[in-house]
């Protein structure tokens, strides 16, 4: 029941309708609301779903914890590939999910070798009906130009990268913090080519959602 209250959770904090969810995911109304009510359904219609309310793969599965506070484990970080949006959806939907690379040093060989620019991994502690989610991220060179909902706080955990909003630049170093409006295409790079050895920058984000808000069409 997991991924239908979260699906139902994420459309009613955005203001959709089960018909514009359907419309937006390209799924049928009645297929939204079995989905919603926990029935069986397949891998590439919660693939379609998911990417209209901008969710990633491990939301959809993380149990919710109806206290009044959430934690995440350092233990249960999964590290999420960085992949073009339509690779990845191929990705998860025609074969096994070979997204997560979750050993640091393979992290490393992976992104100075110019396969993986960045790393995600999403935090468990999102509370049920809440309004925000976090996620570290690492940088191994720069990633694309992306754009999404809410208003999104930066704080550099480690080294220093370049953080581009709406054409204007921003160097954070560790222990720097910045907030900008998330809808506006935005794009993060390490602030000078990595050394072999030399560690990652790493970001801690977290995107709030705000009163009214609409999902924007993602970047391709």
């Amino acid at each position: 029941m997991t991924q239908g209250r979260r699906i139902r959770d994420r459309r009613l904090k955005f203001g959709l309708s089960l018909d514009r969810l359907a419309e937006l995911a390209g799924v049928a109304r009645y297929t939204l609301i079995r989905v919603e009510q926990g029935k069986p359904s397949t891998r590439k219609t919660l693939n379609k779903i998911r990417h209209a309310l901008h969710l990633f793969p491990s939301q959809l599965v993380r149990p919710y914890e109806d206290g009044p506070y959430a934690v995440h484990r350092f233990e249960d970080s999964r590290w999420g590939v960085a992949v073009p949006k339509s690779t990845y959806e191929k990705q998860v939907e025609d074969g096994p999910n070979r997204s997560y690379v979750d050993d640091e040093a393979e992290r490393m060989r992976l992104g100075q070798l110019g396969f993986q620019p960045f790393y995600t991994a999403v935090l468990d502690s999102e509370l049920s009906g809440g309004v925000s989610s976090q996620a570290i991220m690492e940088f191994h060179r720069p990633s694309w130009v992306d754009r999404h909902f809410g208003e999104e706080f930066v704080y550099c955990l480690r080294g220093s990268l370049t953080i581009t909003v709406d054409g204007s630049a921003c160097v954070l170093r560790q222990g720097d913090g910045m907030t900008f409006d998330a809808t506006l295409p935005h794009s993060y790079a390490p602030t000078h080519p990595l050394e072999p050895g030399e560690s990652a920058p790493q970001i801690l984000i977290v995107v709030s959602m705000r009163p009214g808000e609409r999902a924007p069409i993602p970047l391709d």
